[in-house]
């Protein structure tokens, strides 16, 4: 016998034993019959397929096949140009019904149970298959006292919950009861500017500005990562006036993507400074000139560890945000990649000298002095008034969406959750997006209600790539 989990390419004359838990029988204009069964083993499922012509078998196999009955299948697995993946091919006659599989019972055996706080059912759209009254039976079975159910953007379940819950707790002490907590995992979106961080009173055309890039041996800053690379230009009027590259030694060995990526080699880095020592020549050289870079979070948090690793001090520049201004301008278009970008403002580039990080800031310089341009033409002629030029609802419709978890505290809450979900599905629902939430409808309605990180995609995550653990 062949487990359904080891089928991975066409093959002849095997077996299969499996549960029947869905079937579907159909007569085609050409005579076939065709019996489609859907067949589990428990490592994994298929399609079973059968075809007669004879009337008195395909009523003979309907009478045969019971859902929720073990069977023995002989036959063949082929790829099946309607279902689009392999199926198995049988006959009536290499079908015999037999013994099942014995699930195993898993059980929680801890002393103190966990309380789940985000729980997805079927009514989380391609994250949750599980039936909510199921999903609470074994909760209930692995002897848990509460669970909160927290489908995307949405609430679908609660009536499920609710009666479920109220039926079982019928009759029951205080101690026995099970308590179910609502919530919802919300994708929420910053209604604040991200473009400019500290801005000043500053032409935005005629300044002069340092446009850098870093090239670092990791994404978190907060950890064990450093830079390698520091790479940057000052440019004014639309001319670059000076130039800064500085390659720098983490005292250990690169990552191969690294490498890779970056085109920097261990050899590269040997005689080379510490990172101390260059960063301290790097903050001399660009005094308090406006700072520009694409993806600023990302740069900028590995010169604020800096400051903060070699006490130096506070990073105070102004800082402008490439990715940023060109998801707030440049928001018809899909990519606001650093490539995309150069592509957009027609700046001469060469892909393959992309990642180093002297390319990346010329490149970037040159492609920020046109975005000035372009706003100086929309009358933003001030770091200050690009600042405060975003329209509100087309930053919220183009703001990187973060998922978070809330959960309902007491019957005011679970109003006001009500609310926040009925704003996400209609209010701040735009054309090809998911429904979205800003901070500030969260803070309006917080009352009754506990806000917490959600999955990988939370901005608990997301802020753990630049933070300490501390922080």
């Amino acid at each position: 016998v062949t487990e359904i989990k080891d089928i991975m390419y066409e093959v002849d004359n095997i077996n299969i034993i499996g549960m029947v838990f869905g079937s579907e029988f159909f007569e085609s204009k050409s005579g076939y019959k065709i019996i489609t069964l859907k067949v589990t083993d428990y490592t994994d499922s298929i399609f079973v397929k059968m075809f007669t012509k004879d009337d008195k078998e395909y009523e003979l196999i309907k009478g045969l096949i019971k859902e929720n009955k073990w069977y023995n299948f002989y036959g063949k697995v082929e790829m099946d140009k309607y279902a689009n993946e392999l199926v198995f091919i049988t006959k009536y006659k290499d079908v015999t019904e037999t013994e099942g599989k014995t699930l195993e019972v898993v059980s929680d055996n801890y002393e103190e149970k966990r309380i789940e706080l985000h729980t997805h059912t079927m009514m989380s759209q391609m994250d949750g298959v599980a039936d909510c009254k199921k999903l609470l039976k074994q909760a209930i079975a692995f002897g848990h006292k509460a669970i909160a159910i927290t489908d995307h953007n949405g609430c679908q379940s609660f009536p499920d919950a609710y009666h479920f819950v109220t039926d079982y707790n019928k009759g029951k002490e205080e101690d026995d009861k099970f308590k179910v907590i609502y919530g919802t995992e919300l994708t929420m979106v910053d209604d604040e500017i991200n473009i400019c961080k500290r801005p000043i009173d500053a032409d935005l055309l005629s300044s002069t500005y340092c446009v850098f890039d870093l090239e670092t041996t990791g994404f978190n800053a907060g950890g064990e990562d450093s830079i390698i690379e520091i790479g940057a230009v000052l440019i004014k009027d639309g001319e670059i006036i000076d130039t800064y590259n500085e390659l720098i030694n983490p005292g250990k060995k690169l990552h191969p993507k690294i490498i890779e990526v970056t085109n920097i080699t261990d050899e590269m880095l040997e005689d080379k400074d510490n990172e101390e020592n260059a960063i301290k020549r790097f903050i001399a050289w660009f005094k308090d000139y406006p700072m520009v870079a694409h993806n600023a979070k990302f740069d900028t948090s590995f010169i604020e560890m800096c400051y903060q690793k070699y006490k130096l001090g506070e990073f105070t520049n102004c800082v402008i945000d490439t990715l940023e201004l060109s998801r707030t301008m440049d928001n018809t278009y899909a990519r606001h990649s650093l490539s995309a970008l150069v592509k957009r403002y027609e700046v001469p580039w060469d892909e393959s000298a992309h990642h180093r990080a002297d390319y990346d800031s010329e490149g970037t310089a040159i492609a920020f002095y046109k975005m000035a341009k372009q706003a100086d033409k929309m009358n933003i002629e001030t770091t200050t008034k690009l600042y405060g030029s975003v329209n509100q609802e087309e930053l919220i419709k183009f703001s990187k969406p973060f998922h978070m978890n809330v959960l309902v505290k007491n019957k005011v809450g679970l109003k006001n959750l009500f609310k926040i979900i009925s704003y996400a599905n209609t209010k701040y629902l735009f054309k090809n997006s998911e429904p979205k939430l800003p901070r500030k409808e969260l803070d309006t309605y917080r009352e009754g209600l506990l806000f917490g990180s959600g999955c990988v995609n939370g901005e608990i995550f997301n802020e753990a790539f630049t933070k300490e653990d501390e922080e």
